[in-house]
């Protein structure tokens, strides 16, 4: 036969599958845990080589390029951040739009 469940029958079981969720969690990450600090002592890593977007050395030099968004003339050039030149400082958006590269040009 099968019953009716209540909804304080159905408020008992998500209850219980939580409590079994936080100990799977539980489990889990201990081992994630300790699988990381194995290979932190294994590779010699710093707080800064995991949580800095790569290892020292390379992100020493990999700024990416500051990109020339508007040009007018050869010298009138922005990237289109940061405060706006004197070139341009008075133009609307409309005004600016004209300046600006379909495609950004590494800047120099």
């Amino acid at each position: 036969m099968n019953e009716k469940q209540t909804l304080k029958d159905i408020q008992e079981q998500i209850k219980a599958l939580q409590a079994q969720e936080a100990q799977i969690i539980a489990q889990e990450k201990e081992e994630v845990v300790q699988y990381i600090r194995e290979k932190v002592a294994e590779f010699h890593l710093q707080p800064e080589d995991i949580f800095s977007g790569g290892s020292r050395k390379a992100s020493a030099g990999s700024k990416k390029p500051k990109m020339i968004r508007y040009k007018r003339g050869e010298n009138e050039v922005w990237a289109g951040r940061g405060k706006k030149p004197d070139w341009c400082a008075n133009m609307s958006k409309e005004e600016l739009e004209q300046y600006k590269l379909d495609t950004p040009i590494p800047a120099e």
